[in-house]
């Protein structure tokens, strides 16, 4: 861990389950302190979430860090102390829509993360049977976090179009 910043109120939160919620850490931190903010943005690379929580008061931080390590949603947290922000730092592009990606030509595979762990080949097949016929459904797990995603492969590249429409 690095120095805590004077007064600092904020601590970095790491190797979240893509599954925790904001609810998660209030009901883990709440204990510590009175909760100001929280932040959670999705770490792509590792399948999971990092982000920050921001407490009212500077003990509620000592407090929080104690818990580095906490099993939450299966996963050990990391965490460490970080700089205060102004709280439009932390939600700023937090409504702003998701980029606009283009599909590579040919491509028939769309990937799917955060599924529930009850989610089975047929669930899949049957909310994505509506954007085309599919080829293959691909289920897995994060060898890390044991987050569950899959991949869809249809037959053709506008089954993909259509899946994508369906984010969110």
């Amino acid at each position: 861990k690095s120095v805590k910043p004077p007064n600092g109120h904020t601590l970095w939160l790491g190797d979240l389950s893509i599954d925790t919620t904001e609810q998660d850490i209030i009901d883990l931190f709440e204990p510590c302190g009175k909760i100001e903010m929280i932040c959670l943005k999705v770490n792509q690379l590792r399948n999971g979430h990092f982000g920050h929580v921001k407490f009212f008061d500077t003990e509620a931080v000592d407090k929080a860090a104690d818990l580095a390590g906490t099993i939450l949603k299966g996963v050990p947290i990391r965490m460490d102390f970080a700089e205060d922000k102004p709280l439009e730092a932390y939600r700023s592009g937090k409504d702003a829509k998701p980029p606009v990606t283009m599909r590579p030509p040919d491509c028939q595979t769309v990937w799917i993360g955060g599924l529930p762990d009850d989610a089975t080949e047929d669930s899949i097949r049957r909310l994505f049977d509506r954007c085309g016929e599919i080829k293959e459904v691909r289920l897995d797990a994060s060898k890390r976090s044991g987050a569950r995603f899959c991949h869809v492969e249809f037959v053709t590249c506008e089954g993909v179009d259509r899946a994508v429409r369906l984010s969110g």
